[in-house]
């Protein structure tokens, strides 16, 4: 490689359970580690295998409250989040709300 390497951002996965306080925390924590801009790549309570093993480890209460505390907060703070949709927080949230998230639900 003629050029060297840089790094332009931090990609994070997340599914560490309903908590959005630890995921903001972490977030937090990547981006003052790096000193990079942070992208959420994915994240959720839980894993897709672990919502086909086990769908009722977390009530429809508690994903709604985790998806509309965490979305608000990456809105408000410019989180970057990878998907294919440029409406993605508002259907995350209709999905939640529908009852058709986690998956497997």
């Amino acid at each position: 490689m003629k050029a060297e390497p840089r790094v332009d951002c931090i990609a994070v996965h997340w599914y560490k359970g309903p908590n959005a306080k630890k995921f903001i925390r972490d977030i937090e924590e990547v981006h003052a580690t790096y000193g990079k801009p942070v992208v959420v790549t994915e994240f959720a309570p839980q894993t897709t295998s672990s919502s086909r093993e086990n769908p009722a480890k977390y009530s429809q209460a508690e994903v709604e409250e985790f998806i509309a505390v965490t979305t608000a907060w990456m809105e408000a703070m410019g989180v970057r989040v990878i998907d294919c949709e440029p409406d993605f927080f508002p259907a995350l949230r209709a999905a939640v709300a529908a009852g058709r998230y986690p998956p497997g639900t």
